[in-house]
């Protein structure tokens, strides 16, 4: 505004309603530039999912607990796993078990109770046993890996497969299998 300019009461000078205008541009081309990333970015999750996978081990509580969420997450889907349970002295929310039918590879007892035996032999009341199936499957990994007697190694492709309670498991127990896939069987995109 010149100095020598009049105003008439109730107007405004020129150039507030020039910024005014340019701020309200901005203010809009940055929610348009924001809201067309977002959507970018939503298509392009959604358009590279791939394999859900789990890649922490299952020996500590949490570890456990954010594994069976997984599992909840992902009943009757193909994932990846990348885990371990490793053996030490004192409660153990994982412990390795035998089969009773004998076709499983492996038999996973989970159970966050500090009273269940890391010694068990047969699950605790509310353990979620994971039975883990390979046949035919030589690049899955279900072994002591490098920890040695009483500890367990899981890496590959698996289906889950949440079976509620079995009759060979105590009562309140659950059961969820894991079936081996083959690697090239596999479309992780």
């Amino acid at each position: 505004m010149q100095p020598d300019q009049v105003i008439a009461p109730g107007q405004k000078p020129a150039d507030g309603k020039r910024t005014r205008r340019l701020i309200g541009g901005i203010v809009a081309g940055v929610a348009t530039l924001i809201g067309i990333t977002s959507g970018v970015i939503g298509i392009a999750e959604f358009l590279d999912r791939g394999t859900p996978a789990f890649a922490q081990p299952i020996d500590t509580v949490e570890g456990m607990r954010e594994f069976l969420s997984f599992a909840d997450e992902h009943d009757g889907e193909l994932v990846r796993l990348e885990t371990r349970c490793v053996f030490h002295d004192g409660p153990m929310p994982c412990s390795q078990q035998g089969d009773p039918l004998q076709r499983a590879s492996v038999l996973l007892d989970l159970n966050a109770d500090p009273s269940c035996d890391p010694d068990r032999v047969q699950p605790c009341t509310g353990s979620v046993v994971l039975f883990f199936f390979a046949e035919n499957v030589t690049d899955a990994q279900i072994d002591n890996g490098e920890y040695g007697a009483g500890s367990i190694v899981v890496r590959g492709y698996f289906t889950v497969s949440r079976r509620g309670s079995l009759g060979t498991l105590p009562e309140g127990t659950t059961a969820i299998y894991l079936t081996a896939v083959p690697a090239d069987e596999v479309k992780d995109e």
